[in-house]
């Protein structure tokens, strides 16, 4: 089977996206179940995906759970990495989805720029740009392992 042929079908494999709860990451997730592939939905701890999850899954008949992980803490991100790779033999996709947008309600980041603070950007930046880069680098033994493992980030 080619590397085309592989990814098209994740029967039996395993992926991992970001920001699972938001409309693009529900869509993400829907679609790598519908490909066959195991689904971790990983957003902020306090959001619940149960009811999405459950319905991805039944409706896919592939497993699907759920992680709450702040993103943009380091730690949080190297326990969830430790916890996926403890559990998991292989990693077919991992999609750094997460991000803030403009109806983020992280305070301080939907504002004019000139309210900005240096702190709510640091926020951001570790968010959108040093998580996709750091859980890269957590996840990269697991997507090696596939020999076609991808990563996908969205910006």
């Amino acid at each position: 089977m080619t590397t085309i042929g592989r990814l098209m079908s994740l029967q039996g494999g395993c992926a991992i996206v970001t920001g699972a709860a938001g409309g693009l990451g529900a869509v993400m997730s829907d679609t790598l179940a519908e490909m066959g592939a195991d689904v971790i939905m990983v957003d902020l701890p306090a959001v619940d995906m149960s009811d999405l999850a459950r319905k991805i899954s039944d409706q896919h008949g592939v497993n699907v759970s759920t992680e709450g992980c702040d993103i943009g803490v380091a730690e949080e991100r190297r326990a969830l990495a430790e916890k996926v790779l403890r559990d998991q033999e292989c990693l077919n996709v991992l999609v750094n989805n997460a991000a803030f947008v403009g109806t983020s309600t992280l305070e301080g980041w939907a504002e004019p720029f000139e309210r900005q603070s240096v702190e709510v950007w640091q926020r951001a930046l570790e968010v959108n740009l040093t998580s996709a880069f750091h859980f890269s680098q957590l996840f990269a033994p697991l997507l090696r392992a596939t020999n076609v493992g991808s990563i996908i980030n969205i910006a």
